[in-house]
């Protein structure tokens, strides 16, 4: 039996479109021993998950070398890590370091290397993560599931006396990576929305506010307004009680995707933004972008641009059709 450390250190979807790994390792090579490598802020996605080693600001570089040399790993596969973690798991004495060949430290750090394109953005992050197990492994499997994400019953209970259940769950903020939907559109869907739902629940964190106090929707009678006002465990709680979840490009698509919920998800035709990279994988997922000839490739060219501002083209009646 191996060792095997799964490293992934960046946001809520990267993660989700990263934790389906296990699944598929286990697959290829059922006695190995996984364990995960994340940020201390995204554990909540691990559900009863043991083998989970957190970094956050107060991790400190010996501390980490010391943890990973204990467990003495034999094989470390970084999807996406800073430097210094890269160099951690280095010093910890992993035999076989695994990453990709695209960064000035990949070179030195890794002594098993896989060069990939992902700008290019020619299938979903998934699978860019499973060509990476794959070279790992000396495999070819392709059969990859979605990860089963579960919520906290005790919360789920809690917020099922608060607000019920078969509400839908608009999410109107993201971080930026993407373009959005333009403040109207949210405004038109929560519009319709409400004339077929008695309760229409807007989430969001505290960095979210002013785009979604811009919105005007926290004003219509009908919406709960949880924005700021959930831990992520909550959120979870919350999404997994929602009929339908409509969001940008965040991690709360992801999120509901991995929780088996039917998700509308609101995507930028810009390459490196585009739902075949970044769309999240699940059952129950539409996928909506502008059916444009996008001549962006890492971002929208805005005025530059005979189509901006195309995401005005998704239009609310069909997302509304959807759910």
């Amino acid at each position: 039996m191996r060792k095997v450390l799964l490293c992934r250190v960046d946001k809520i979807g990267d993660l989700v479109l990263t934790l389906p790994m296990q699944k598929a390792w286990n697959e290829i090579s059922p006695e190995d021993e996984i364990y995960w490598l994340i940020d201390e802020n995204l554990k909540f996605l691990m559900a009863a998950r043991t083998n989970v080693i957190t970094i956050g600001p107060k991790t400190s570089f010996k501390g980490l070398v010391k943890q990973l040399k204990k467990i003495k790993f034999d094989i470390s596969v970084c999807f996406h890590v800073p430097w210094w973690v890269a160099l951690a798991v280095f010093m910890a004495g992993v035999k076989t370091r695994v990453g990709v060949a695209s960064q000035w430290f990949s070179w030195i750090l890794y002594n098993k290397k896989i060069r990939q394109k992902r700008s290019l953005s020619l299938k979903n992050e998934a699978y860019y993560n499973l060509d990476l197990v794959n070279f790992a492994l000396g495999s070819q499997f392709s059969l990859l599931k979605p990860y089963e994400l579960r919520a906290e019953q005790t919360l789920v209970e809690s917020w099922r006396q608060k607000l019920g259940s078969g509400f839908v769950v608009v999410h109107p903020g993201m971080g930026g990576s993407a373009r959005n939907w333009p403040l109207e559109s949210y405004n038109s869907l929560v519009k319709e929305l409400l004339q077929k739902w008695e309760k229409i629940v807007v989430t969001g964190g505290a960095s979210d506010k002013n785009f979604v106090n811009s919105t005007n929707i926290l004003s219509f009678k009908g919406v709960v307004d949880l924005v700021g006002q959930t831990s992520p465990e909550d959120l979870l709680a919350v999404l997994s009680l929602a009929k339908a979840i409509v969001a940008p490009s965040t991690g709360v698509a992801h999120i509901g995707a991995s929780l088996g919920k039917k998700v509308l998800g609101i995507y930028s035709p810009v390459k490196v933004q585009a739902p075949i990279r970044w769309g999240p994988i699940g059952e129950n997922v539409i996928v909506f972008k502008p059916e444009v000839n996008c001549p962006g490739v890492f971002k929208c060219l805005e005025n530059k641009c005979a189509e901006f501002d195309c995401m005005k083209t998704i239009e609310v009646e069909t997302v509304v059709r959807n759910i």
